[in-house]
């Protein structure tokens, strides 16, 4: 009897002692992963955004009168290269709402025949920013592009010609010796004074502007206006290509 007794007590005493060992496991693993999710809301709410770039110093009608002058470089992120559908949240999208809802304007994207490095959103995007830099009347001159396929594709579409520049490819691609040496020819071209008259355009990627020392969160089909002037790469404005497109309604003074 007081064996069973004995033993009872010691199968009592085991459940608990497992019962209080599985609870701090799983205290464990619920701490850790409560700091695991907190990091990921820090990570995501230290992601750059637009709104944390340089003020612009020159936007809307001051900025269009300017470019339009020419001596700009013009430097244009790639359009989107996923696979995606055009949908309701699409900056291309809402581009043609907003241009085609203009009186007298109606902008369609035409058919695009072929293989192609761009989604669809990526091919509509590149299209549109095109045909609304030249109705604003912004001359563009050069046109240089990173050989990268989405990248070519992106300055055709918009200018119509691309002129490929290695310099432009992430230095990721080349060996420690090369980059310095790519750097340098990179920051000579965003150097390289416009034709007269003109805008130079620069198709490149989120890499191409940071080892410049520019530090400017582009969207994919952004447009990043810089002006070189004594050596130097100087800001001047980022838009989107909705941005360009409300300066359709907003003609120069």
């Amino acid at each position: 009897m007081d064996r069973d007794r004995i033993l009872h007590k010691s199968a009592v005493v085991g459940w608990c002692l497992l019962t209080f060992i599985l609870g701090a496991l799983s205290g464990i693993v619920y701490s850790n992963r409560c700091a695991e999710e907190t990091r990921a809301q820090q990570t995501q709410v230290a992601k750059p955004t637009r709104a944390q770039n340089p003020p612009p110093l020159l936007k809307g009608a001051p900025l269009l009168r300017e470019v339009q002058k020419g001596g700009y470089i013009l430097f244009v992120r790639h359009a989107d290269k996923s696979r995606g559908k055009i949908d309701g949240s699409a900056v291309s999208h809402s581009v043609f709402d907003y241009v085609s809802s203009m009186p007298k304007r109606k902008i369609h994207h035409p058919t695009y025949k072929g293989p192609h490095h761009l989604s669809e959103k990526g091919l509509a995007e590149a299209w549109v920013l095109g045909e609304i830099i030249k109705d604003l009347g912004i001359p563009i001159g050069r046109v240089y592009t990173s050989p990268i396929a989405r990248c070519v594709e992106t300055a055709e579409l918009a200018f119509g010609k691309a002129q490929n520049e290695s310099a432009l490819i992430g230095t990721g691609l080349y060996s420690e010796s090369e980059k310095q040496h790519v750097l340098d020819q990179r920051r000579a071209l965003f150097l390289t004074e416009p034709d007269s008259g003109t805008n130079t355009v620069i198709v490149g990627h989120s890499s191409t502007l940071p080892p410049l020392g520019i530090k400017i969160r582009n969207p994919q089909s952004g447009t990043v206006v810089l002006k070189a002037s004594n050596g130097t790469i100087k800001f001047i404005a980022d838009l989107t290509p909705l941005d360009w497109a409300r300066l359709l309604e907003k003609p120069a003074a």
